[in-house]
């Protein structure tokens, strides 16, 4: 699994990230999972990467509204762990959403928490990896 750290570059633009992808995607061995902050959006330099790399997106895989409607944050998984992730959402809700007094909800973060599950293998054992994005 690799981890992306917030773009301490994000003024250089999407090329730092790209770059830094580029280098990650072409060293063995590659990842399986690639999660983290990567500050873009669908139509973005990166994510287009991901997608040409193999790679399934999480929240599109899923269909997750909540995580769909407001990321930046992103899980990718290749076809092996693809097959194997039986959930995935955004933590929307509970400790990470506030209510003022008048009804107001307000975030802790612009990036929701993300959670998933894969099983060990395609039964329906689900405790061999969970992976929580918290940026």
């Amino acid at each position: 699994m690799t981890v992306l750290t917030h773009n301490a570059y994000w003024f250089q633009g999407h090329p730092s990230r790209v770059a830094e992808l580029t280098r990650i995607l072409s060293e063995p061995p590659r990842p399986n999972l690639v999660v983290g902050d990567m500050n873009c959006h669908r139509d973005s330099p990166p994510y287009r990467l991901m997608l040409q790399a193999g790679y399934a997106e999480a929240a599109v895989f899923t269909k997750d509204a909540i995580a769909l409607a407001r990321r930046v944050d992103y899980l990718w998984l290749d076809n092996a762990c693809a097959e194997r992730l039986s959930c995935f959402s955004a933590l929307n809700t509970g400790p990470f959403c506030r209510t003022d007094p008048d009804g107001t909800p307000w975030y802790l973060s612009d990036h929701p928490p993300l959670s998933m599950t894969l099983t060990q293998n395609r039964s329906d054992r689900h405790d061999i990896l969970d992976a929580t994005s918290r940026y």
